[in-house]
């Protein structure tokens, strides 16, 4: 079909198919009550009988409010009838108001009222050629008449007026003369170029000049009542005569609700419902109960349309929608869509975030936005758009404003979740890029070091034979059997050497290559699967074993997969696990019907249980006693085995097609999943007891019970996952939304309150069961889709079982996500650090703002705290908790409430200069700030006020200040190269001036313990200093590159981090003064500030390059990740991913060493010799 026959089928909805009302179905959505639907607006009967007064005594009216109030129901089902009972006739007029117009706007008021009069079978005068609207309204002889011969009175009613401002907001001098033009009309005023040149005064002898034989209308948003104003000097008319449509009271909407409803409500349900509207909306408003009769009209048709045939709308249902109906509504109008059509809705139909917009029907069917069909699906069916004729031309919009808000919010997720995806994948290509051009560097420099050495060999080579030549021609026989001896031994040492050299660079190269392809594996962007490349990183660290890309890679890929607890390796088909008490239980099955069970905490089993001759598999359950197990095949029959006598105890058929079984907790049921229905099967009798059916269409497959068997929720290809009570065989609650695919696998927690689900993309998905919304980021590792999924109660773990013939054992633990940076500053962020629970995160920044944000989600909290004049130089939580003291170079600082982002007080101004740093007291009774201005000042932390008079001693600016763990002492670091400590009680120096760094002294702590202090400093180094005496110990501590600006221990005392101009953060042993482990890299700027979190666990920095990162402080790499594996590479591997030129290495001491390379495979899974 082309274009244009698509244009002409859609061309009769006009600007949108009436609702067609009737008793069972009162209410129309978001869509407006059409006249023809006046028997069912109920609500609105002095509003409507006022705007017809109003229209009887002015020439202009005006009716103004919220969104979502029913301006245009009130207009069209209330007031419209009213105006032809008097003979007006009201011309309702939408009018694009945009430049690109193929009319301007007055001219297409003059169309739409012939084409309304037309319609109408009226009598009027046919406009003379270039007659605009003005001159045909005040001809002499205009008159109109009905068909039925009374004299009618146009009425133009211009709805939704506030267009003319948000469509020409960048058009000023077209929407001015637009609004001189209409306001001529409004004030019955002759048009200023009417009035000039003698052809002009003609035509208005013509005209009668004082009559005003119509009447006009506006209707528009509240929020636009201060552009109307600014309109007043050329339409004085605007000041009188309006109306302010105000939301409903509860009782008028009980009543409105009653009497639409009267066939299809339950008795007493009419109240609860209001409430549950008015109370919708309180929550956002934070005032008393309101109702917005659209909100109404909305949440009343999607009750009518769940309501199940011959029933009506009764609590329990009413129960069962949930609090977000618009944003149900929203996403059920879209389910089944391709992504294009949620993203042209989200692009084309939407202004920023406060208005609507349209799109030429024409046009998007053009671009391949969206199908006919689909358009149709949207407009006539779930009435989520709506088309609209403007100018002849057809354009989609949303069907109402409130729709604005749910759109936009659900594009800003998804444009940030395409950013985020940008990030990582930019972070994983520098990672991957880095690593190979590293190792095509080091390839390239062993091949020149052979190079060189093979022509050192050469010369070696030829000078024997210079020097043979000249022993021949001594006359000494013992001298030239002497000089013989020494070139042998001379070849002999060079060829040595060179061989060790070659095999040093080809051990680097081979081990630059696994890093490389491990990385590419962990990315997607190479098959293998992630126990290939843990065993290939672990092999690489193995043959290079202080290789700094080689651990800067296991790093990165412990934090990658830090979800992932255990891996087997067990290569069947299909799974089935069960929990019994505190035991997991595995059934496997490969393609030749071989069937093992199987503990994962004992070795895996010699032989198979049990073996199937004809392995013609759909579906795979197994009971929770782990003693049935039910196997259904692609032609509906189902056979159910007893595990432990090996005997099929009973087979049945079903007619319909099998995607999805599960036993019921007691065994005695089971579960089958279809296409739409879910079938219960009694296992005794074996006979059908009932179906529930799914609303949606698509296959069902997956399936699971609750563990008290009184729920099952199911999932398939219509992407969502829905809970059901098996005795009523409703749907509970609302779907959980959030599958892009088809879901093939899902399971209940014991408690009920979490469901765990999979689909195509072969990510695991932990859901809150009430909220519906995911509980951790997506669980991903699996290479093949996942066929049966666990929860292991009691330990915040998940297993599953996949394609890929892997089990696998995740943790649903919070962790940090540690592999994304975090963004939102728009400035270098100069400090960070952790609440006291560890839960959130603040930061300072030279943006002038502060910024919350959730430890686990990596995720801001609201807003930006803003306040501040100056950049931020420091920022740290209350002992408690609940506050936070900001410190910035404008002089003051801040106290902050940590809960709500709100400033507290104002602000602490004492400091002559700017602050650089804060600190609270353990206690939480008093902050310490440091400043430019070389002091330190005390201030009450509760009252704001400053205590005693300034710490002065330094010669420059105090750049770091920490309090000792008691509260006695405060430590500062000053650019004058030296650290002080001082009396907190009396203020006097503790001590002379600490000295011994070389240049300005950055950053200063105190270990928790109390013994050390730790600096860092522009001369490179970190200094440790014996706490009570002042004291330097040992040596300075050196290997960072540039100069320190950030230094801090963990809450054991037994490391320091640190954050350098390097880009660098560095782990050092306080005892040893050594580091621990390898530089952390990834910061593309300076490291500012580095902290640890309270458990010791992570670490937090903030760099220059504006963003913040979390880090793994855990350095013992190879045993972490040695214990997420089995197994150890078989010498096969080896020789196929490493080389066969190295000797074999075991990647994890105390694993075994298996001749396959799954425990299938395996066929004595013993330890080889090789492997002991």
């Amino acid at each position: 079909m082309t274009v244009e026959q698509v244009s002409s089928s859609l061309q009769s909805m006009n600007t949108q198919i009436p609702v067609a009302l009737s008793p069972q179905s009162p209410w129309p959505g978001l869509a407006a009550y059409e006249e023809e639907a006046h028997d069912y607006f109920y609500g609105r009967k002095e509003e409507a009988a006022e705007l017809l007064r109003m229209i009887r005594l002015s020439g202009l009216t005006m009716l103004y409010g919220k969104s979502g109030l029913g301006k245009t129901s009130l207009l069209q089902a209330g007031l419209y009838p009213l105006l032809r009972a008097e003979h007006f006739f009201p011309i309702h007029l939408r009018i694009d108001f945009r430049p690109s117009a193929p009319y301007p706007p007055l001219e297409q008021v003059l169309q739409k009222l012939l084409g309304a009069l037309t319609g109408a079978n009226a009598d009027f005068p046919t406009p003379n050629e270039n007659e605009g609207l003005w001159r045909y309204l005040h001809r002499r002889d205009l008159e109109i008449w009905s068909s039925d011969n009374y004299l009618l009175k146009p009425v133009l009613v211009f709805d939704q007026f506030e267009e003319i401002f948000s469509q020409g907001e960048h058009y000023p001098e077209q929407t001015k003369l637009t609004l001189n033009a209409l306001a001529d009309l409004i004030e019955n005023r002759i048009p200023q170029e009417l009035t000039i040149g003698d052809k002009h005064r003609q035509t208005l002898s013509a005209l009668d000049l004082q009559a005003q034989r119509y009447r006009i209308v506006l209707s528009f948003r509240e929020d636009f009542l201060p552009e109307i104003e600014n309109w007043k000097e050329q339409a004085p008319s605007l000041l009188r005569n309006r109306l302010r449509l105000l939301p409903m009271f509860r009782e008028r909407a009980i009543e409105a609700v009653k009497a639409a409803g009267a066939e299809v409500l339950a008795e007493g349900v009419a109240e609860p419902l209001v409430d549950f509207v008015g109370n919708l909306e309180a929550s956002k408003l934070k005032s008393l109960p309101i109702i917005e009769p659209v909100l109404l009209s909305l949440c009343c048709y999607q009750l009518n349309q769940r309501r199940l045939p011959n029933h009506k709308i009764d609590i329990e249902l009413l129960q069962q929608a949930g609090q977000d109906i618009l944003q149900d509504f929203y996403h059920e109008a879209l389910a089944g869509m391709p992504e294009t059509v949620s993203e042209f809705i989200e692009t084309h139909l939407i202004q920023g975030s406060r208005y609507r917009s349209s799109y030429p029907v024409d046009q998007a069917l053009q671009d391949k936005f969206l199908t006919e069909e689909q358009l149709t699906r949207l407009t006539s069916q779930h009435r989520l758009l709506r088309i609209d004729q403007q100018l002849g031309i057809n354009r989609i919009e949303l069907i109402h404003d409130r729709l604005v808000g749910v759109v936009s919010q659900v594009r800003d997720e998804r444009l940030k979740k395409l950013e985020i995806e940008k990030i990582r994948a930019k972070e994983k290509e520098r990672q991957r890029q880095l690593a190979l051009s590293t190792a095509l560097e080091k390839q390239a420099a062993a091949e020149d070091l052979a190079a060189e050495r093979l022509k050192a060999t050469k010369r070696a080579q030829a000078d024997a034979v210079r020097l043979r030549k000249q022993a021949r021609q001594l006359q000494w026989a013992l001298l030239s059997v002497l000089i013989l001896a020494i070139l042998a031994g001379y070849g002999f040492y060079n060829t040595q050497a060179e061989k060790k050299e070659r095999k040093l660079a080809q051990r680097e190269s081979i081990s630059l290559r696994l890093v490389s392809e491990s990385l590419d594996i962990t990315n997607g962007l190479r098959p293998g699967g992630d126990e290939r490349a843990l065993l290939q990183l672990l092999a690489a660290k193995q043959i290079t074993p202080n290789h700094r890309k080689v651990d800067a890679a296991l790093i990165d890929l412990m934090n990658k997969r830090v979800t992932t607890d255990k891996i087997w390796n067990i290569g069947a088909a299909w799974f089935a696990i069960t929990q019994v008490q505190d035991k997991t239980y595995v059934l496997a099955l490969n393609n030749e019907g071989k069937c093992y069970f199987w503990d994962p905490s004992e070795t895996w089993p010699n032989e198979p249980f049990l073996t199937l001759s004809d392995p013609n598999i759909a579906a795979l359950a197994i009971s929770n006693d782990s003693l049935q197990f039910a196997i259904a095949d692609h032609n509906g029959e189902i056979q159910i085995w007893h595990r432990s006598t090996k005997s099929r105890v009973k087979t049945f058929k079903s007619l319909q097609p099998i995607f999805s079984i599960s036993f019921s907790p007691n065994g005695q049921q089971l579960a089958i999943g279809s296409k739409g229905v879910i079938q219960l099967w009694d296992l005794t009798s074996g006979a059908m007891l009932h179906e529930i059916t799914n609303s949606q269409d698509g296959a069902i497959r997956a399936i699971a019970f609750s563990s008290d068997g009184l729920e099952i929720v199911s999932g398939g290809e219509d992407k969502r996952l829905t809970v059901w009570n098996i005795q009523t065989g409703r749907a509970v609650g609302e779907s959980i939304r959030g599958h892009s695919n088809t879901i093939l696998s899902v399971a209940f927690s014991a408690d009920g309150t979490q469901i765990v689900s999979s689909g195509e993309d072969k990510l695991l998905r932990l859901w809150d069961r009430q909220t519906g919304t995911q509980r951790i980021d997506s669980l991903r590792g699996h290479e093949g889709v996942i066929t049966s999924v666990a929860f292991i109660e009691n330990t915040q773990q998940i297993v599953s079982g996949s394609r890929d013939g892997t089990i696998r054992l995740w943790s649903t633990r919070d962790h940090p996500i540690i592999d994304t940076p975090l963004l939102g500053h728009e400035d270098m962020v100069t400090s960070v650090t952790y609440s006291p629970d560890g839960k959130k995160i603040v930061s300072g920044s030279d943006d002038k703002t502060l910024r919350l944000w959730n430890a686990w989600t990596a995720q801001p909290l609201g807003e930006p705290l803003q306040g501040h004049e100056g950049t931020l130089n420091g920022a740290v939580y209350s002992p408690d908790g609940l506050r936070i003291v900001s410190g910035a170079s404008d002089g003051t600082l801040r106290f902050w409430d940590a809960q709500t982002g709100l400033p507290i007080g104002e602000p602490l101004k004492g400091h002559l200069e700017g602050v650089e740093t804060v600190a609270y007291s353990p206690d939480g009774k008093l902050v310490a700030s440091g400043s430019k201005d070389k002091t330190i000042r005390l201030w009450n932390a509760h009252t704001g006020k400053q205590e005693g008079e300034p710490l002065s001693g330094h010669e420059e600016m105090v750049r770091s200040v920490a309090f000792s763990p008691d509260g006695k002492v405060i430590v500062s670091g000053s650019y004058d190269h030296t650290l002080q400590r001082w009396e907190v009680p009396t203020g006097n120096k503790l001590g002379s001036p600490m000295e011994g760094h070389t240049e300005h002294v950055v950053s200063v702590a105190v270990s928790p313990d109390g013994q050390y202090i730790a600096s860092g400093s522009k001369d490179k180094t970190i200094r440790l200093w014996d706490a009570q005496t002042g004291e330097s110990i040992n040596e300075p501590i050196q290997g960072h590159e540039a100069r320190i600006n950030s230094v801090a221990f963990s809450p054991d005392s037994q490391r320091i981090i640190s954050g350098s101009h390097d880009m660098t953060l560095r782990l050092w042993d306080v005892k040893t003064g050594l580091p621990v482990g390898d530089p952390l890299s990834g910061h593309l700027g300076a490291v500012t500030s580095a902290v640890f979190s309270p458990d010791g666990s992570h670490i937090l920095s903030g760099s220059v390059d504006k963003t913040l990162r979390l880090w793994m402080a855990n350095t013992d790499w190879v045993d972490e990740l040695c214990n997420k594996l089995t197994r150890n590479m078989s010498h096969a591997e080896w020789q196929e991913w490493v080389s066969p030129n190295i000797k074999y290495r075991k990647q994890c001491p105390n694993l075994p060493i298996y001749e396959s390379n799954t425990l299938i495979g395996e066929p004595d899974k013993g330890f080889t010799e090789k492997g002991r």
